[in-house]
């Protein structure tokens, strides 16, 4: 794979589809790729076992809500029961559309953001603060 992905012509894309070994495999070995040239799509979720508790703060049109995140919740069903609005599709982690930004440490859980979005995103449907509180902005 790292041969094969040393290289590319400018305007080349990959598009990578697979198992949870597979997807991972690629992505570290196009990482010197821009993001815009390299997509993924996971046939399933990655698995996680460990989850805790934590503090979130959203903002969404002016109204910032802070609520604790129970071990068994994820993040977005925690936003929807504080009557927040965010919009989704599978809620596996697999095709970025709840995707928000944040402040704070999260546990990227999904399998659809690049190493540089990640830095400003977030997808709540499966990933989680680390510890402490964690900041999100609603459009």
């Amino acid at each position: 794979m790292a041969q094969l992905l040393n290289t590319h012509q400018r305007g080349s894309h990959v598009y990578n589809c697979g198992s949870s070994k597979f997807v991972p495999l690629v992505r570290d070995n196009a990482s010197h790729w821009h993001d815009n040239n390299v997509h993924f799509e996971n046939f399933s979720p990655a698995e996680h076992a460990c989850n805790s508790a934590f503090t979130a703060i959203v903002s969404q049109a002016g109204t910032e809500v802070e609520f604790s995140v129970s071990a068994k919740q994820s993040l977005l069903d925690a936003i929807r029961a504080q009557g927040l609005r965010l919009d989704s599709a599978r809620e596996i982690g697999t095709c970025g559309r709840c995707k928000v930004t944040y402040s704070g440490d999260v546990d990227h859980r999904d399998s659809v953001l690049s190493a540089r979005e990640r830095q400003t995103y977030m997808t709540p449907c499966v990933s989680r603060a680390k510890s402490g509180v964690l900041k999100l902005e609603l459009a």
